[in-house]
């Protein structure tokens, strides 16, 4: 029996990994699998050397929203008329480790 997935995004030409699904059965909502599924999402992207998690989500789902929020994702943007329906989208982010880029580090000693 399936309880849940994730699906989170790769690409080799940027160190941000995204987040692109997260559901749970509904038979199974509340009992701490979106929790584990996250948990085991955000582990994923640090080992495959990720900067930073980033993920789209409806504003009426209050529930992913303060699951994201619990995990220190932080509300980044809004986009209008996202989803299919019209609806907006809220960007979450969470910061996995410093890019060394980013904070003006070169390769050299």
């Amino acid at each position: 029996m399936l309880l849940g997935y994730s699906l989170l995004l790769f690409r080799s030409t940027t160190t941000k990994a995204r987040l692109y699904s997260l559901a749970v059965d509904k038979e199974h909502r509340g009992k701490a699998v979106g929790r584990a599924l996250l948990e085991a999402t955000v582990q994923l992207a640090r080992q495959r050397g990720s900067n930073s998690l980033q993920l789209e989500v409806s504003p009426t789902n209050l529930v992913a929203i303060r699951l994201y929020e619990a995990f220190g994702f932080n509300l980044r943007s809004r986009r209008r008329g996202y989803y299919g329906d019209g609806n907006d989208a809220l960007v979450y982010a969470l910061k996995l480790r410093d890019d060394l880029r980013e904070l003006g580090a070169s390769g050299s000693g």
